[in-house]
């Protein structure tokens, strides 16, 4: 019973970022396509949470990735914040 509670709070909240995963995944994309686009300093000036001793070896997917799934949280927490005004 609890798994399934779980597993339905788990389901609630990605779906509450589906409206968000779109227009992240057209950010990201535009911003990974910038001429001047620099992987390294977008994590660094994003505060991107991730390992700096693997980020050379990530492949362009894996970094449009990364852009995408920080960007769709990124929107989902100024939703929140502006909700709470």
């Amino acid at each position: 019973m609890r798994l399934q509670i779980e597993a339905e709070k788990t389901r609630a909240a990605m779906s509450s970022l589906d409206k968000f995963t779109q227009r992240a995944k057209e950010m990201a994309k535009q911003i990974f396509e910038s001429p001047s686009f620099s992987f390294l300093e977008y994590v660094k000036t994003e505060h991107v949470a991730a390992s700096f001793s693997n980020l050379q070896k990530l492949s362009d997917d894996e970094k449009l990735s990364i852009i995408e799934k920080h960007l769709t949280l990124k929107l989902k927490a100024e939703d929140e914040n502006d909700n709470d005004l």
